[in-house]
């Protein structure tokens, strides 16, 4: 159940990873090292507070901020050593490896489930 306590940290993380991204993005940086600096915060945070993790989680798994909670996907699979078989909290090459397998996920997901009225494009 999200309480509105986890509703406005929920939220202020949500915000933080979205400015980030839109400020790596005007910095020059391509989607995927802006996605890379999305993932370091998100670890960030895991590590100082992870009430704040516990939080977006429960809001990302709405039913309306998250399409197939594919975002809370993406996040909690790129930032999970069991899956990735290796250690994430050093960086490695095994680490931006498993990154950019997510990345590359998570890129083809924003490909396939964009909603279309196809009665608009027939015209």
């Amino acid at each position: 159940m999200l309480d509105a306590q986890d509703l406005f940290l929920g939220f202020v993380f949500l915000s933080a990873l979205s400015w980030i991204h839109g400020l790596s993005q005007l910095q020059g940086l391509d989607t995927s090292r802006a996605l890379c600096n999305v993932l370091d915060f998100y670890e960030a945070v895991g590590v100082a507070n992870p009430d704040a993790i516990s939080a977006l989680h429960k809001l990302l798994h709405t039913p309306l901020l998250d399409s197939d909670n594919l975002f809370a996907t993406f996040l909690k699979d790129a930032t999970d050593a069991r899956l990735a078989k290796t250690d994430l909290a050093r960086a490695t090459p095994a680490k931006d490896l498993w990154r950019q397998r997510r990345i590359a996920w998570l890129l083809s997901k924003q490909q396939i489930d964009l909603p279309a009225d196809l009665s608009e494009l027939r015209q």
